[in-house]
């Protein structure tokens, strides 16, 4: 809603905190309902507005096309059917939960018994001399002296 009402011109969401609260949607419908006039639309607004009815209708000047009306009420559809579409989704959510719940969780795998080392501050000085916890896994290293002494060709 708020891009369509950009391209109208409005600057509804600079003196509105929320163009989706009362006062928003009643001048939203309004527009919809085909009133431009901005002293009209004004005094759809809440008591509990900041703005006062000048400074509202000075951002309610704007043009009135066809595709962006249109735009605007499609938007406005979709707002209003967002509720619906999370309602049903949270309905799916909750069955699948409830099949969840009925069928008892497969029995876990056990832990490995192939574990690394905890590494701290002298741990890494004891892991070089103490062997892995598993007897399968084995190390390799290159030393240093072997890739230093590498010739390389340009």
């Amino acid at each position: 809603m708020q891009k369509s009402l950009t391209q109208m011109n409005l600057k509804l969401d600079r003196v509105l905190s929320d163009i989706t609260g009362v006062t928003g949607m009643l001048i939203i419908a309004a527009i919809l309902n085909g009133e431009r006039h901005p002293l009209k639309l004004t005094a759809l607004r809440n008591e509990r507005c900041h703005h006062d009815e000048a400074t509202i209708a000075k951002a309610l000047v704007g043009t009135w096309r066809v595709e962006h009306l249109f735009t605007l009420k499609q938007s406005r559809e979709q707002y209003r059917m967002m509720p619906r579409l999370v309602a049903e989704c949270d309905a799916r959510i909750e069955e699948h939960l409830q099949s969840l719940a009925d069928h008892p969780a497969p029995p876990r795998a056990p832990a490995p018994t192939c574990l690394p080392h905890a590494r701290s501050r002298t741990a890494k000085a004891a892991s070089r001399s103490t062997p892995n916890r598993c007897s399968n896994t084995r190390r390799a290293s290159i030393s240093r002296g072997s890739m230093a002494s590498t010739p390389t060709r340009l």
